[in-house]
């Protein structure tokens, strides 16, 4: 377990939650998923390599139930738990409810949300199970990025993080790039939040490092903490979590600098974030707060 951590979560899960309360006193809080989605393709890939150092191989099919037994079951439980709750509401709450429950458990309410038209910032859409795009997203990213490390990892033994660093890398640019065009082209962004072409790219960024700075430390993580003092990686700490709020107060969802710009930087502060309390890791004793961990 890496300490610190959990600073992440708390900073991307608070951002999420006060959006969805209080929409209009923090406009940007939805890049809160951008930090889960970094931070989820960093664990992803230092997780998998960590895994190739000690054993030489990657177990997709163990890799594959750990993600299934570890999402499946919560979603499968809120909704049965949601699916009774809904007649007590009005016909709207049920209306394409077995579409919604369907895109919900097969991971694609992306798509599904997407392919209906309707802004995701108007009223959050009119369906149920809307917020499920992300996991949806993620389990995307997963069946992709575990197929791809799994054929890398029977082909380069010995160099595999040079390779998924080059692969990360292409990806992230092409995916950021496919957001960048294709906010210039319209003035709808629902379907490029949702699109897994376009939204991608910042689970490969934290892939990217973690093929350089990974569970265990690495030389360039050893380079790097000695040029750092904790005083001098709390305060980066401090500067890049205030960045990420300030992001979440000025940004707009169907603002054009938001896609343009807006997804990317917020994407590499929260890198930097990552990275910061990894070496703080690395150069501490100390274990987290236990209300940090709660």
């Amino acid at each position: 377990r890496i300490r610190w951590f959990s600073l992440v979560r708390i900073i991307g899960l608070v951002l999420v939650l006060l959006y969805h309360f209080f929409p209009k006193a923090l406009p940007g809080g939805f890049i809160g998923v951008d930090i889960f989605f970094v931070f989820s393709g960093y664990l992803i890939t230092a997780l998998a390599l960590e895994e190739h150092r000690l054993t030489q191989t990657f177990n997709l099919k163990t890799f594959a139930e750990r993600r299934f037994f570890r999402i499946f079951p919560t979603i499968a439980f809120a909704v049965l738990i949601v699916l009774p709750l809904t007649l007590l509401g009005n016909d709207d709450l049920r209306y394409n409810l077995s579409n919604q429950v369907f895109a919900g458990l097969g991971f694609i309410s992306n798509l599904y949300e997407a392919s209906t038209g309707i802004s995701y910032a108007t009223n959050f859409a009119p369906h149920l199970f809307v917020h499920l795009w992300s996991l949806a997203l993620e389990v995307q990213f997963y069946l992709v990025w575990g197929l791809l490390i799994f054929w890398l990892s029977k082909r380069f033994k010995k160099a595999l993080s040079i390779f998924i660093f080059l692969i990360a890398f292409v990806l992230f640019v092409v995916s950021s790039l496919s957001m960048f065009i294709g906010s210039l082209m319209t003035t709808t962004y629902s379907g490029l939040y949702y699109s897994p072409m376009t939204h991608v790219f910042p689970f490969f960024l934290g892939a990217m490092l973690a093929s350089l700075a990974g569970i265990k430390t690495t030389p360039l993580l050893r380079n790097l903490s000695s040029k750092f003092s904790i005083k001098q990686l709390i305060s980066r700490s401090v500067i890049a979590a205030v960045l990420l709020i300030l992001g979440a107060l000025i940004l707009h969802f169907d603002s054009k600098f938001t896609y343009l710009f807006g997804f990317t930087i917020a994407s590499i502060v929260t890198l930097l974030l990552i990275l910061y309390l990894r070496l703080l890791h690395d150069k501490t004793t100390s274990q987290e707060p236990r209300v940090i961990k709660y």
